[in-house]
């Protein structure tokens, strides 16, 4: 779905978020902890890394780590 997108493509880390999403939603948690922390790491746009921390905290809310997705929602509420 985003082979059409540069990696100078503004949008590209937003579809690649909303992707993560999508597989997030389907239960295919293989990786996603890694691929969403490597985009968290190299954004500083606040739009996004508010989108990634909610997405971590779902993930960790899937894998039963309340208190790590309590932290990534916590930084949403405080931070965005």
């Amino acid at each position: 779905l985003n082979a059409g997108l540069s990696a100078a493509d503004a949008e590209k880390p937003f579809v690649e978020a909303y992707l993560a999403e999508a597989r997030l939603g389907q239960g295919k948690l293989d990786g996603l902890d890694r691929q969403l922390a490597s985009t968290l790491k190299s954004t500083t746009d606040n739009q996004l890394r508010a989108v990634l921390h909610n997405l971590l905290g779902e993930l960790h809310l899937k894998k039963g780590a309340h208190e790590e997705a309590f932290w990534h929602f916590l930084r949403v509420d405080a931070l965005y």
